[in-house]
């Protein structure tokens, strides 16, 4: 049996940048290092991150003792939080990848310019939520579907759009003339905030599907670059398993297989991949 495995696995540079930012914190003895959420959504690396010294909370206010220290996720934060934080003397370690600030950066660029700004990417997701924050939470965010009345918006007479950076480039391509279509405006402003790895990444993921009889997928089950892997995968109709570790693989998933083919999300260390690939050569 064949295995193909994508040339751009394992770590992006942004989650690769943050997770040696805290291993480097955490070498240097620091007490009482805490994290809102996740660093980067993967299971494994989050674990072993707790079990290494690192206290996952949900807010601010369960830091007790000023005197520690706060990574900011890989992800971003809502710079209400960072300056809450700061306020408190509280050290902070700021991993946010620089695609992500640079998202950021133009959001609060557009407004300050007095553009209408939309963000297309996932409600609810954390780098869309400090991407809002950066803007003052001004304007909407849609998703790539744009489930919204956009007659409501047609009294804005310039619009900037910026993109969550694991966007699937494909399913945003429509995204432009359909604005366009409905709007009458003076100045539409596009900045693309999709970084090159994802772009990277899920082109090769497509190659690969397209010559294998079986897709697997590596990646955190919330982990939004690793969905739309998946969504590509399945969409050239090739069978598709969205999987965390070997422990999600079985003999019968390779019955009657010649070539697997193997992504993984930004967020998937390369021993994941490795431990996979051993065991589907067990079989």
């Amino acid at each position: 049996m064949k295995i193909i495995i994508s040339s751009h696995g394992g770590f992006c540079y942004g989650v690769r940048r943050a997770y040696d930012m805290v291993k480097d914190v955490l070498g240097k003895g620091n007490k009482n290092i805490y994290i809102i959420g996740e660093l980067i959504h993967n299971s494994f690396v989050v674990k072993e991150l707790e079990e290494l010294g690192i206290i996952r909370i949900n807010e601010i206010n369960e830091i007790k003792d000023n005197d520690s220290t706060l990574i900011i996720r890989s992800h971003g934060m809502p710079f209400e939080l960072v300056k809450q934080a700061a306020s408190r003397g509280i050290d902070i370690v700021d991993t946010t990848c620089p695609f992500v600030k640079k998202a950021q950066a133009y959001a609060k660029k557009l407004i300050d310019e007095g553009f209408f700004l939309i963000i297309i990417g996932d409600q609810g997701h954390e780098e869309v939520e400090g991407i809002h924050s950066a803007s003052g939470y001004k304007g909407i965010i849609l998703n790539k579907d744009l489930d919204f009345d956009f007659s409501e918006l047609k009294k804005h007479k310039k619009v900037g759009l910026v993109f969550q950076t694991t966007q699937n480039i494909k399913d945003i391509a429509g995204i432009v003339p359909e604005i366009l279509n409905n709007f009458d405006f003076e100045e539409l402003r596009v900045y693309n905030t999709i970084c090159d790895t994802t772009s990277n990444r899920q082109a090769d993921a497509k190659t690969i599907a397209l010559q294998a009889d079986v897709m697997l997928v590596v990646g955190g089950k919330n982990s939004a670059n690793t969905r739309r892997l998946f969504d590509i995968c399945k969409a050239e109709g090739v069978k598709s398993y969205h999987i965390q570790s070997a422990d999600d693989i079985h003999k019968d998933m390779f019955s009657g297989v010649e070539t697997v083919g193997i992504s993984a999300g930004a967020s998937t260390p390369d021993i994941i991949v490795k431990a996979i690939v051993k065991k589907i050569k067990q079989f």
